[in-house]
This record gives structure tokens, sequence and C-alpha cells, in this order.
């Protein structure tokens, strides 16, 4: 694709009739409740596998969640480099219109550049949401005698993004069955249920690892 601002046609077509999560957050609006505080997370991922779409917008998210807030949408900033064709841009935000779908959250706005600067897809996630100040949690909330809690397994994301980018590779040394499990760890790229369960139950502080 040309560099500079994505071209109008293809933004249209590859980009916003992927996403059918645009809705009522649309318009870089969104309505909070009253006296609520306006919470939000920023990550970036530079895309090596379809799944990291999926995981850049469960971290931010993630991250928003461990505040005490509930996720209301998302804003993505995407470079891409000029290699990539439209067929691919198209996948992309397929995975991010799955991702959102998923999470039950909006897109609020998306900008999106061609730059020769970078050599793979770069993703910049924006996760806003909302928060009354009573249920607002800090990351130094956390006192001497607590008990601290991990939920999932350490590595769930590095096994599951892995065993997507060296597929091939590793189908000549594992069997079929091995890498699609190994694969299938992005279900677990979600911790909002874990925030559902621990917020009632008293946690003072939480974190996103």
């Amino acid at each position: 694709m040309r560099e500079g601002r994505l071209a109008e046609p293809i933004f249209k077509r590859s980009v916003m009739r992927q996403l059918k999560s645009v809705g009522k957050a649309a318009d870089g609006i969104i309505n909070l409740p009253e006296g609520a505080l306006l919470s939000t997370a920023v990550c970036s991922y530079t895309i090596n596998a379809k799944k990291s779409i999926w995981f850049v917008i469960n971290a931010a998210v993630n991250k928003l969640a461990v505040t005490g807030a509930t996720p209301m949408a998302i804003a993505l900033s995407v470079f891409l480099p000029e290699e990539l064709e439209e067929k691919d841009l198209k996948e992309m935000m397929c995975t991010v219109n799955e991702t959102c779908t998923h999470l039950h959250i909006d897109v609020t706005d998306i900008d999106a550049e061609v730059s020769s600067a970078v050599k793979k897809p770069i993703f910049t996630v924006t996760a806003y949401g909302s928060v009354m100040p009573a249920d607002l949690i800090k990351k130094g909330g956390a006192v001497a005698g607590q008990d601290i809690v991990v939920t999932k397994s350490i590595g769930l994301e590095g096994v599951a993004l892995l065993s997507e980018e060296y597929e091939e590779k590793l189908l000549k040394r594992y069997t079929e069955s091995f890498i699609y499990q190994a694969q299938s760890f992005a279900n677990y790229a979600s911790i909002l249920r874990e925030v559902a369960v621990a917020i009632p139950h008293g946690a003072t502080a939480m974190h996103a690892i």
C-alpha cells in the first residue's frame, strides 16, 4: 500500500466495514454514568501473528479493569508497512472486531497510516472505562498480611503467540494437537472474570501480568 494516511476507499472497505463493534461509542463519544471517573489504559504491540491483535486489545482492557473500571470502548492507532496487502489489513480488522465483540466493547476511533519506517504492523490500543470513585482500586492498595493470588498460568500469551508464529516449524517436532492446544491459550487472555470475582471478595490491589 502507498505510504501516508490510509486512502479513504481502503479505509472504508477494509477497516470500517469489518468493524461491527463500532456502535454507541462511535465518533469518539462515551457516555459515563453520573459521578463516574474516566479510566484509561494504553498498550502497544508489534504484530507478528494474527492473535497479537487479540492480545493487545485484551492487554489494554485488562490493564483498565484492574483499576476497578468497567471497560466500555477502545481507540486504535495503526502503523502499517508499505508491503502489507489490503487483504491482510482486512483480516486484521476482522480480528479487532472479533475481539471487541467477545469483550462487549465498542471502537470509538481509528487512525491508520502506512509508513516506510515500520517493517511490521504496530497497533496501539487505548482502552476507556468508567469507575465510581468509591470503587477505584489503586496499584499501591496492597497491605502487609494479605494473600497474593495468581490466576491462570504464567506464560500463556507467549506460548500462544509463539505456537502460532512458528507453527510450521513446530509441527515438524510436535503433534498437531499439542500445537493447537498451545494456540488455544489465547482464549484465556482476558481477566475480566477474575476481576469480577476479586473485587467483591475484598481485593485492594490488582495487576494484569
